[in-house]
Parts: C-alpha cells; structure tokens; sequence
C-alpha cells in the first residue's frame, strides 16, 4: 500500500517494525518531577494519592500523565494517626513549566537521571491500512486494533500489567505525539480501533477518555462486539465495524468507510 514518503511498504512490514519498536528506538524518556514527604493517613483511599499529588503541584488532573511510588514510609510516632510518607516521580505534560514555577520549593525537584531507562512494548493486535478512492486520487489510513475481551483493568497501580491507562498513555505520545510518522515512515494517519465486549464496557472507556481529554479525542476509536467475549469463537465477519459508527470521547461517531483523510 502506498501513503508512507513515496515508497510502496506492505501492511505485515509496517507491524514487523512496531513489533522491533522495544529493541531498535526506545522510546525517550518524558521529563519527571519527584515529590518528596507527601503525608497521607494510612487508611487513605485508591484516588487520594492523585488528588494530592495534583494539589502539591497545583495542575490540573488532565496534566499529570502518570506517577510511581519510588519510595513509601511510615511515620507511627502518633498511635492513633499513623501517617504513609510518600516520595513520587511525576510525569507531566509541562513538567519544564511546573518546574519552573515552583523553584525552590523544597519537596519538589527534578527526578535524579539514574541511568535506568523502563520500557514497556505496545503492540497492537493488529494493523492495517485501507485505500480510498476520490476525485482527488488515492487516500490512506491506517489503523492500529486493540481486542479487548474484558481481561485487562481500566487502570492499574502495577505499571508492569498492562490496563487500558498504559495503553491511551502510550497511544497518547505515539499517535497523537506523531511518533508513528517517522517509525512507520507514514504520511497518512493513523487511528486506533478499540473492539470491546459489550456496549456497557465500551461507554466505561469512552467516560475514561473523555475525563483524559476534555477537548476531545479524535484517534481512540470504540466499538462493541458481543462475540468477544470471555469465551471466544472464532465470529462470521462484521460488517459494521467497517460500516458502523465508533464512538470517540467527546466527538461524534466515525466511520472508518468514509473517504475523509483525517477524521471530523
């Protein structure tokens, strides 16, 4: 298929490269902010570790990208109100900014560069390209599949399980950032269809996005299938996913069969 600089590249070439991804261009490394002696009560509940991170930081929810606990300590010098003291890595969207506006605050301060570098594959399930043809000549997109059959959480505290989080983070910086461009040496654009189980799972991820992107999402893409489900046969073809509409947070429908070279 064309679409990639002017030369011809097969579809099987283009998801042999995102497969060597993890071995031949590692991902750089997002700038990071540590926060340190972040006290919290010890029975302290799953979101208060974010929502004080974000109120340390003064940013909004949307800006903090990701966090690890790089250190977590007790401090039970009073028996009854026993404290966690936490130190965190942040990762920001405008971590230079951030830094800079709270200089000199002493809990709060540039990751040290251990010279540990973590990488995390993303490998979707499948990618393909369609052709369209116009007036105008030939039109390509190309799609990255996600098969999601309700195994993985929408969020995980263990960075190392996968989770739809890690996925739309990743997503995030390789589709949205333009990575793909240049490691796939497209032209074209490229979305991401995200085939889940059931209608209610796929309104749980659309409300996920649309928190994360309030302006909207125009590259996650989502539809149900109640063929993948948690015991699975292989299904007879489907004509709406190319037909039908996917569902995107906070835009209308697409359809992948129209002839647009990028989507509304």
């Amino acid at each position: 298929r064309r679409g990639a600089r002017g030369r011809r590249r097969s579809v099987a070439d283009a998801a042999a490269g995102l497969k060597r991804r993890r071995s031949s261009q590692p991902a750089p490394l997002a700038a990071m902010l540590r926060i340190t002696e972040l006290r919290l009560p010890l029975d302290h509940c799953a979101t208060a570790l974010r929502d004080a991170i974000v109120a340390r930081l003064g940013v909004q929810d949307t800006e903090l990208i990701a966090f690890t606990v790089f250190k977590r300590s007790f401090d039970a010098r009073k028996r009854s109100a026993v404290q966690l003291i936490y130190t965190l890595d942040c990762e920001l969207l405008d971590e230079a900014g951030v830094h800079a506006r709270l200089h000199g605050q002493q809990h709060i301060r540039a990751t040290p560069d251990t010279g540990y570098r973590y990488v995390k594959d993303l490998i979707p399930d499948a990618l393909f390209g369609l052709r369209y043809h116009t007036e105008n000549g030939d039109r390509f997109r190309f799609f990255a599949v996600e098969a999601d059959r309700a195994t993985e959480p929408t969020t995980s505290s263990n960075w190392n399980r996968k989770s739809f989080e890690r996925s739309l983070l990743q997503y995030g910086a390789y589709v949205a950032g333009g990575a793909y461009r240049d490691h796939l040496a497209l032209t074209a654009p490229l979305l991401v269809l995200n085939v889940l189980s059931d209608e209610r799972r796929v309104q749980r991820m659309v409300d996920f996005v649309a928190k994360r992107y309030p302006e909207g999402n125009a590259f996650m893409l989502f539809q149900a299938w109640k063929d993948f489900g948690p015991v699975f046969r292989p299904p007879e073809p489907n004509p709406a996913l190319l037909n039908g509409g996917w569902v995107r947070g906070k835009l209308r429908p697409f359809r992948i069969n129209q002839s647009a070279t990028t989507p509304a």
